[in-house]
C-alpha cells in the first residue's frame, strides 16, 4: 500500500473555503473530499489532490475520475497506471506551479455508470513574494540594498520576466526596471566582424564571463560564448549576435547575466535627501501576472 502525498509534500495548510464534503445532487450517499489547500513554490511540483477521498454506495461502479483547471474546456482523465485504483492515482496527480497565479481552482469530476456526477473545487495558492523587510534606516548619501532580504517563492528564474521598483515620498520615481549590472562598455575598433573586438579592453580583467550579455546600440544582443585574444589579452568576445554584425565604431555595453531573482537582492540604491520613503518591488512572471510588496525607508 503506497502512502499518498499531502497536497504539498513540504507544507500543510488549513482547508480552503472549498475544502469540505460535496454531496452529489443526483443521489444520496455520494461525496468528495478535496483535502488541504496548498502553497507550492513557483517551479515546484505539488499534488493538488493529495488527500482526495471519494465515497459512493456499495454496488455502484465508478467509471472515471477527471480533473481540470477551473475555466478550462477540456478534462484530463486519470489513469490507474501503477496504482491500485484510479482513486489512489488521483492522489498522485503531480502538477508544477508555473505561474504567479494568486489562486487556482481545480475541478475534479467523478462519473458513475448508473448515477450522477460529483464535482469539487480544490484551491491552490501560489504567492510571488514570501517576505520583504518592512523598514530600513540609512543616512543621506549612503548606498543600501533595499531588497537584500526579499524572499521569492520561486525555484528557477525562467518563470520571472521582469523585476521593477518605484519610490514615493520626498522625491518620487515611477515604476522602473531594475537593470543588470554593467561590467564594461566601449567601441568595437576593428573591421566588420561577427565577434566583438576592442583592442584596448581586457574582458577577462573586468570579470566578463561566458553567459554575460553584450548589448549593442542598435538593440541587438549577443550572449558571450567565448573570450579570446585577437591583438591583446582578452580583447575579443564571441557569440551569436541577434542581428547585424560588429562594424568599426559600434558601441556596446556588457551586462552581467544575473538570475533575475538574485539580481533584486544585490541591487544598490542611494537616497540623497532626508525623509521617509516607500519603495515598492514588482515581480512579473512569464504569464504577465504581477505581484508587489513595499517597505518604508527612513533617511536621516
Amino acid at each position: 500500500m503506497k502512502v499518498y502525498p499531502l497536497a504539498h509534500a513540504k507544507r500543510t495548510y488549513p482547508l480552503s473555503a472549498s475544502g469540505r464534503v460535496y454531496p452529489s445532487s443526483a443521489a444520496f450517499g455520494y461525496f468528495m473530499l478535496p483535502g488541504n489547500s496548498s502553497k507550492p513554490i513557483l517551479g515546484e511540483q505539488y499534488y493538488p489532490f493529495g488527500t482526495f477521498e471519494l465515497g459512493y454506495p456499495s454496488g455502484t461502479t465508478l467509471s472515471s475520475i477527471q480533473y481540470r483547471l477551473s475555466g478550462a474546456s477540456a478534462w484530463t482523465t486519470v489513469s490507474a497506471g501503477a496504482y491500485s485504483d484510479v482513486e489512489e492515482a488521483t492522489r498522485f496527480v503531480a502538477l508544477e506551479a508555473s505561474a504567479f497565479a494568486d489562486v487556482r481552482n481545480y475541478q475534479v469530476q467523478a462519473s458513475f455508470t448508473a448515477s450522477g456526477t460529483a464535482v469539487l473545487l480544490e484551491t491552490v495558492s501560489v504567492p510571488t513574494l514570501l517576505e520583504l523587510t518592512d523598514y530600513r534606516i540609512c543616512a543621506s548619501g549612503q548606498t543600501i540594498k533595499p531588497f537584500a532580504n526579499a524572499r521569492f517563492a520561486v525555484v528557477s528564474s525562467p518563470y520571472v520576466a521582469s523585476i521593477e521598483y518605484s519610490v514615493s515620498g520626498v522625491s518620487a520615481i515611477a515604476k522602473t526596471a531594475i537593470l543588470k549590472p554593467v561590467l564594461g562598455s566601449g567601441t568595437h575598433n576593428t573591421g566588420t566582424s561577427i565577434s566583438l573586438i576592442n583592442t584596448t579592453a581586457d574582458f577577462s580583467g573586468i570579470r566578463v564571463a561566458v553567459g554575460d550579455i553584450v548589448h549593442v546600440a542598435t538593440g541587438a544582443t549577443m550572449p558571450v560564448a567565448a573570450i579570446s585574444t585577437t591583438v591583446n589579452t582578452g580583447d575579443t568576445l564571441s557569440g551569436t549576435l541577434s542581428s547585424g554584425s560588429f562594424t568599426s565604431g559600434t558601441q556596446y555595453t556588457v551586462r552581467e547575466e544575473l538570475n533575475l531573482v538574485g539580481m533584486a537582492n544585490r541591487w544598490d540604491y542611494q537616497f540623497n535627501t532626508s525623509g521617509v520613503y516607500v519603495m515598492t518591488l514588482y515581480v512579473t512572471d512569464t504569464d504577465s501576472n504581477e505581484s508587489s510588496d513595499s517597505l518604508y525607508v527612513r533617511v536621516s
